[in-house]
């Protein structure tokens, strides 16, 4: 049983596209506005200008500048950090939000448009967010290290160009090291340990980086000459800023600021990534009580592996259901995990494994492959190390103004929903002919992304030590020491990004539950996941808006002005909706809770409507 074929499940379904929208919806969907589109289209080249290095990640390589006509390489520059840069970004930001909301206000924009409206302002916001109050780029020098580590492997793994191009590309920001970490000292103020010891980590990767460069240029090319010339400024720069980070950085007080984000903050954030409108402390609450379940579905599955793998081993049956979840659980567990490649051959088997997958997915018509093909397995670069990337998606949406904005904002919760929601379609489909123990491997996988979002929540917001994140990993989810310590230590350098698995894996299955509900009978999994795959990576409260236009959420959670009103709505009280289009109205509508009948009456046409129990029923006098 080979546990590690989740990894390529995972990598390939996330590269899924549908590619299947028929000529009607797509020509609708190019019917928004010209204005909107055209903003769109300099505010998302405009704002990856302001970072080359964020435009080399997603493929932008060459600018205009709208006010010289001059174009610019990106790809051969480095971030400009310093503080006039910052200050010229939140400028940037604050022109774009009120150039957006003064010429194109969202209520004048269709579905698709303000789908992609709302993506742009929640960037914006994060964005200001950051720059103007959080302020990481003072307090955590992981950034610049990451930021470099990319500038330096971006351009040798991409085919925008000839490879002597992108050599010289790399070289050229090479160059820049030296004015780059200059920028980065004058900005850093302080840096909570955890932040110090992952940057000097992370930057002695930089350094082997810059060392690697060299066998990349041809023999004979004028460019050895320009490396030869520039490298060594630049391994001193990144030995001297390990130097400084471990030593004056080391030694500045912090004032009280931790990696903690802290409870204001973290609302904020968390608004404005996960873009959904459940609150985190109701997450939480629905993290904690689905950890639980999950537990005692694991120890369903567990149970007869347990007594096949351990025949003359008692089964616990008179211990407390929590008790005899942590003995049988990873006993079983671990026998599974013996299971696997060796760790030199794990890369090859990811690959090898990836054909029948696909074959999988086709047979089960669970979505329509990409046919470009383009999935690449490929290590963890040694700078990247100490944090977390995800495959991108290939968006069929149009026009390309709106592919491009989604792509690049794209919502975290449904791409790593997405990873999560699949597999479990993969595995209620029968894959590996429903082996049980592919089943509880697959169980302990959403194990740890639920425990994701309790991480998140309590380390950033409620002072959770780590002890009790440790406690949580190793006897509530059965991870490995190695694995719990390092995923405590990205608790630690992230916040926000961890609970997007649990929300959007939900926010999945509720779209799908309606969506099949209104196709009824001629509901198909391909061609709901081509048609939700088609749009790209919207936050998923959006997309339904989309795909089931009409049929918008309820907000889950009413604003109490007066706490009055609690004695006459429980505060746990479920939103439903029961009618629309009361706007129209003007007597009513009234609600008879004792005969569960809703009255409204409309004026001009004498049309009552009363709502009695699940039937609507209509009177017209």
């Amino acid at each position: 049983m080979k546990t590690f074929l989740y990894l390529a499940l995972s990598a390939l379904l996330l590269t899924a596209t549908a590619g299947a929208q028929t000529m009607s919806s797509r020509k609708k969907s190019q019917s928004g506005s010209a204005k909107f589109s055209a903003l769109c289209d300099r505010f998302v080249k405009d704002s990856l200008a302001l970072s080359p290095v964020g435009a080399s990640q997603a493929g932008y390589h060459k600018h205009i500048e709208p006010k010289t006509g001059k174009t610019i390489a990106l790809d051969a520059e480095l971030d400009d950090v310093g503080a006039a840069a910052v200050a010229a970004q939140v400028q940037f930001y604050r022109h774009w939000r009120s150039r957006f909301q003064t010429e194109t206000p969202v209520a004048a924009l269709n579905s698709e448009d303000a789908a992609d409206f709302r993506l742009i302002d929640d960037q914006i916001a994060l964005a200001l967010l950051e720059l103007e109050h959080i302020q990481n780029y003072k307090h955590n020098p992981t950034g610049y290290v990451e930021l470099l580590g990319n500038g330096l492997f971006l351009p040798l793994t991409q085919d925008y160009a000839p490879k002597d191009v992108r050599v010289g590309h790399v070289i050229s920001r090479i160059a820049q090291i030296p004015r780059f970490l200059d920028q980065a000292k004058l900005q850093l103020v302080d840096a909570d340990p955890v932040f110090i010891s992952t940057a000097v980590g992370e930057n002695e990767g930089n350094v082997g980086q810059v060392d690697a460069v060299a066998a990349e240029i041809s023999k004979g090319s004028p460019l050895q000459a320009k490396y030869d010339e520039v490298a060594p400024a630049a391994k001193k720069a990144l030995t001297d800023f390990n130097d400084w980070m471990k030593g004056e950085l080391a030694k500045r007080p912090t004032n009280g600021r931790t990696w903690r984000l802290g409870s204001e903050w973290y609302a904020q954030k968390f608004r404005y990534v996960i873009e959904t409108s459940v609150e985190p402390k109701q997450l939480l609450a629905d993290a904690e009580a689905e950890l639980a379940r999950n537990r005692a579905e694991m120890l369903e599955i567990a149970l007869p592996l347990y007594k096949e793998m351990y025949p003359s081993q008692d089964d616990y049956a008179s211990l407390a259901q929590h008790e005899r979840e942590n003995k049988i659980i990873p006993a079983v567990l671990n026998k599974v995990g013996e299971e696997h490649p060796k760790r030199d051959d794990l890369m090859e088997a990811v690959k090898d494994d990836l054909d029948g997958i696909k074959q999988f997915i086709r047979e089960k018509k669970i979505v329509a492959l990409n046919s470009r093909d383009n999935l690449k397995v490929i290590a963890t670069p040694e700078f990247m190390r100490g944090i977390y990337s995800v495959a991108g998606f290939h968006s069929a949406v149009q026009p390309v103004t709106r592919r491009l904005v989604r792509n690049l904002f794209g919502n975290g919760a449904y791409v790593e929903g997405w990873a999560e929601y699949i597999a479990d379609v993969m595995t209620n489909e029968g894959y590996l002919d429903s082996n049980p123990k592919f089943r509880l491997m697959r169980k302990k996988v959403w194990l740890r992304a639920t425990a994701n979002t309790i991480l998140d929540i309590r380390l950033q917001t409620m002072d959770m030590t780590d002890q009790q994140a440790l406690d949580l990993m190793l006897n509530e989810c059965f991870q490995t020491q190695a694995e719990a310590e390092g995923k405590l230590l990205r608790a630690k350098l992230s916040s926000t990004q961890l609970p997007t698995y649990f929300v959007g894996t939900r926010q999945w299955w509720t779209l799908r539950k309606k969506y099949e509900a209104a196709k009824g009978g001629a509901f198909t999994l391909e061609e709901f996941h081509n048609r939700a795959l088609d749009q790209g990576p919207l936050p998923l409260e959006y997309l339904e808006k989309i795909l089931l236009p009409g049929m918008t959420t309820v907000a889950q959670e009413m604003e109490r002005l007066d706490p009055a009103v609690n004695q006459l709505i429980p505060v746990n009280a479920k939103l439903e909706r029961v009618e629309t289009g009361f706007n129209k109205w003007t007597e009513g509508p009234v609600w008879r809770r004792d005969v569960s009948l809703l009255f409204a009456q409309r004026l001009r046409r004498h049309h009552a409507i009363r709502r009695h129990r699940a039937r609507l029923e209509r009177n017209d006098a």
